[in-house]
């Protein structure tokens, strides 16, 4: 039933399962279990909460510990009623209240509890399929950090479409190697619409391209996370190898874009075009920037120790602890945030499973996904979020004294920040803090 919910498709199997031999139990159980693991579920459902759910309900010893007796059926029930609370019922139960989808239970009609038709449905569906014929590869495992930032992000997109006053998208910009548009990120519908424009500085391709691989990773990255923002692509270089003679290309995105710089070399025309996008959006634009990759070795690389204009990003595990290699001494007093940056996978052209990357460039555009979540958390709550809350909430100072307040505190000035540490909090101890960063230091603003 779960399987249906998730695909949309109503799953026949051959006779009745008391009447199956074990050979035929067998391949009706690996049958589905390669379709759990497909990937063809709904966006809804793509959770791990929902598919670890799915998982038990297939796992042929679940109740291992309490078997089932044919002759003494109440024998072990009390424990079969725990163990099937706790593996499938109560991680269903965390979901609809984690994602927000609990309190719109109540809009349902009962009798009209019917599968979402799938967004992009395969020509000619059968009306019944049966188990044992389906083949599907193996999706490769998630990344549990990762996929509940997804989660949060789907359930901050259905808080705004229930919000009465609606706000224009926010719109990030990346500056990189490009992106590669038939990597399998892109496979999934709708995600190329997220892409509003495309600039190529290097060769002046009409179509997207990236002969390198970073500009992909990053990009996937941000639309694995669902974040919620119209995004916008510059290639400013060919290859980080070609890096030092993109100068040009790197102050010339600023211009173009409200854009959020992501790497480059310390020369006066960038750190102008930077201050220039700031004046022109009246500082209701706010750049990130990776800190360095080369620890204690040297110290922030340019843009990040821009300091008024730019937030520095370094790299943590997912413990939050930050990586010594993507920590390096900070340009001045203020306190520094890390988010996660190690083994990261995303997309990589050519690779149908993707690859693990590390860095700060890698923990750059998490933060940036952090960064909009709070801004559509409050753009969400006219009631409690003024329009002079958010203006102050797109500026540098808005998001550095935001992520100072929700982050966690790592010792030496050092924050990790991470949507977690805010969206488990009560609503409102969550709406205070911010409201208490955005009350601080007002004469920077």
């Amino acid at each position: 039933m779960l399987v249906e919910i998730a695909t949309g498709q109503r799953f026949e199997m051959e006779g009745h399962p008391a009447q199956w031999d074990p050979k035929t139990a067998n391949q009706q159980l690996l049958s589905l279990q390669k379709y759990v693991n497909s990937g063809e579920f709904h966006e809804d459902c793509r959770f791990p909460r929902y598919k670890a759910a799915v998982n038990k309900c297939l796992d042929p010893m679940l109740f291992r510990n309490a078997p089932f007796n044919s002759k003494k059926p109440t024998e072990n029930l009390e424990q079969r009623r725990s163990i099937l609370y706790k593996e499938i019922v109560d991680p269903l139960r965390q979901l609809i209240e984690g994602t927000g989808w609990i309190a719109e239970l109540d809009d349902f009609e009962r009798t009209a509890l019917v599968p979402k038709p799938r967004t992009k449905p395969a020509p000619n569906p059968p009306t019944q399929v049966v188990i044992s014929e389906m083949k599907a590869p193996a999706a490769p495992k998630g990344d549990p950090w990762l996929e509940e930032v997804a989660v949060l992000n789907q359930m901050l997109k259905r808080e705004r479409r229930k919000a009465t006053a609606k706000n224009t998208p926010f719109r990030i910009a990346i500056l990189d190697t490009g992106y590669d548009e038939s990597t399998p990120a892109f496979d999934i519908p709708g995600r190329s619409k997220k892409i509003k424009k495309w600039k190529d500085f290097v060769s002046g391709s009409a179509s997207p391209v990236d002969t390198d691989g970073h500009g992909t990773h990053l990009l996937t990255l941000m639309l694995q996370l669902e974040c919620p923002a119209n995004i916008y692509v510059a290639r400013i270089t060919e290859s980080s190898n070609t890096l030092h003679s993109a100068d040009q290309n790197i102050a010339e995105g600023p211009r173009q874009s409200e854009s959020l710089l992501q790497n480059g070399t310390h020369i006066q025309e960038i750190k102008a075009a930077i201050a220039e996008a700031v004046y022109i959006k009246r500082g209701a634009i706010t750049f990130f920037a990776a800190a360095n990759n080369d620890g204690f070795n040297s110290r922030e690389m340019f843009p990040a120790n821009l300091g008024e204009s730019v937030i520095s990003v370094r790299g943590t595990n997912r413990a939050g602890g930050f990586e010594h290699k993507y920590n390096p001494p900070t340009s001045s007093d203020e306190p520094v945030f890390g988010t996660l940056g190690v083994d990261v996978v995303s997309d990589w052209p050519g690779l149908e499973v993707g690859k693990a990357m590390s860095g700060c460039s890698v923990a750059t555009p998490i933060a940036v996904v952090i960064a909009v979540m709070l801004l559509e958390y409050a753009a969400a709550r006219p009631r409690e979020f003024e329009p002079e809350d958010l203006k102050l909430m797109r500026t540098r100072r808005g998001v550095f004294e935001i992520f100072k307040e929700i982050g966690i505190h790592a010792g030496d000035r050092r924050y990790y920040v991470a949507p977690f540490s805010l969206f488990k909090l009560s609503e409102d101890v969550r709406v205070a803090k911010m409201k208490a960063a955005l009350g601080r230091h007002p004469e920077k603003w």
